[in-house]
């Protein structure tokens, strides 16, 4: 019995049937109603057993592969270039003789990139996140949107979140918020299906303490079955429900983003009073990876992802699903690693072991050797009792920015056990600025770096 055939269904309000079955289907637009024609199908795809999961899904990328040589100009040129053909295909791992698409390479040759197949004024235009650099400009067709949307309505519902549920978004991306559309009809419209939709938005870019109270009693009110939130703003708004002794009761927080410590699940599972878990995605590409109700471990997407970690851990993504598109060998802009066995829990896609980051929150010393930011974070130990955060930012590789940010117990001695810390992690090979802030302050889409690197953007 694999995972996907056991039901997690948290306590729920009486309308999320209403909803999801007559409400959100009835107005909830095209879209939407085309990613539910899809949810059968991808359930089946990602819960078969393993050889036959290997066998779909090593046909799937085959096909996309044959797709890309016989009518993507970029990938026709590589694939002969590489004496690649992928019809003789024998194992998914040889597709690493293929070089890795850039988002350089994306922005540069975007329309080297688009298949023969489709006409781009059926495409529909997006943008990459941009966390890490200049968003890039991408295209897919619908029925691709909705097909990974079916994708993550299937991954969250082995969560426990189904259609219909009554859900809350802490969150900053802009694109995802609703806004304030121009026009009384248009807004109504817009209210309306807010309503249908039964969720709550609250813009994480400003994090203040009366903010994070605001958002507290929002979500007392609300009492959504879901929250899903960035790993640092739902830790800052669990800190403050914690201090102030005021838990709450939310079914499942899922969280994404951002890396996700030991210690900010607990604070979050003590403050909201339900399962925490984290899925790992992005807009180009969908959800790429999401963790399972028994371990907490990241499987991979199959049906719509196929994930490499290459030698410098690299995580490189190919996209099974947009053929308008295709991206192939995708450096998605973080690092990670691969787990050589599989997952306890008897799902038998393969584990995403390790998220270490972005490749920009990975520090370079004067002797070569990288650092992942994600294990110098002290929000990853407990070691410094009077300093609750910390950002650290390079911009030449012998120098490191050290700002912190004082806890109710400071004492000064607590920078010297932060600057062991440091040198410990860097092999003292690293000088440090130390700079007092109050707050170390989201980026305006809401997302916050702790580790910024600005080392090999410079070369």
């Amino acid at each position: 019995m694999t995972p996907w055939s056991q039901s997690r269904r948290p306590a729920s309000d009486p309308l999320a049937g209403l909803r999801a079955h007559v409400l959100q289907p009835l107005f909830g637009g095209v879209q939407a109603r085309r990613a539910r024609t899809f949810v059968p199908s991808v359930s089946r795809r990602l819960a078969l057993p393993r050889e036959a999961s290997r066998r779909v899904h090593a046909e799937s990328l085959r096909r996309l592969l044959l797709h890309a040589r016989s009518s993507v100009p970029l990938y026709r040129e590589r694939m002969v270039a590489a004496g690649f053909d992928p019809a003789r295909m024998d194992d998914p791992a040889e597709i690493a003789r293929l070089p890795v698409l850039t988002r350089e390479d994306v922005a540069a040759q975007a329309a080297q990139l688009l298949s023969s197949r489709h006409a781009e004024r059926s495409l529909v235009e997006a943008r990459s996140g941009g966390t890490t650099s200049d968003p890039v400009p991408f295209m897919q067709p619908h029925a691709a949107i909705a097909r990974k949307d079916a994708a993550a309505i299937v991954l969250r519902r082995n969560l426990g979140w189904h259609p219909g549920d009554r859900v809350a978004g802490l969150w900053g991306a802009v694109e995802d918020l609703p806004g304030r559309p121009q026009g009384v009809l248009r807004r109504l419209k817009a209210a309306a299906k807010q309503r249908i939709d039964d969720t709550l938005w609250l813009p994480a870019a400003d994090l203040s303490d009366a903010k994070l109270d605001a958002f507290a009693a929002a979500l007392r009110a609300f009492a959504p079955v879901a929250l899903q939130a960035y790993p640092t703003a739902a830790d800052l708004l669990a800190r403050r429900i914690l201090e102030r002794h005021a838990p709450l009761d939310i079914p499942l927080v899922l969280l994404t983003a951002e890396t996700v410590f030991p210690a900010q699940r607990e604070r979050i599972a003590a403050a909201f009073g339900g399962d925490v878990h984290a899925f790992y995605g992005a807009r180009e590409v969908g959800w790429i990876a999401g963790e399972c109700p028994e371990e907490s471990r990241l499987h991979v997407n199959t049906d719509g992802i196929h994930l490499e970690a290459d030698a410098d851990g690299r995580l490189l993504v190919t996209d099974l699903v947009n053929y308008a598109m295709p991206l192939i060998r995708y450096a998605v802009g973080d690092r990670g690693a691969l787990a050589e066995g599989s997952c306890p829990c008897g799902d038998p896609r393969p584990v995403l072991q390790a998220l270490h980051g972005r490749v920009n929150d990975v520090f370079i010393l004067p002797s070569g050797r990288r650092v992942p930011g994600s294990i110098c974070d002290v929000r990853n130990y407990q070691l410094v009792d009077g300093i609750v955060e910390t950002q650290l930012i390079q911009d030449v590789v012998e120098r490191l920015t050290v700002r912190w940010v004082a806890g109710p117990t400071f004492q000064p001695q607590h920078l010297d056990t932060l600057r062991t810390f440091l040198d410990e992690t860097f092999d003292h090979e690293l000088e440090y600025d130390f700079e007092r802030a109050e707050r170390i302050e989201p980026q305006p889409n809401g997302k916050t770096r702790y580790c910024i690197c600005r080392v090999e953007e410079q070369a």
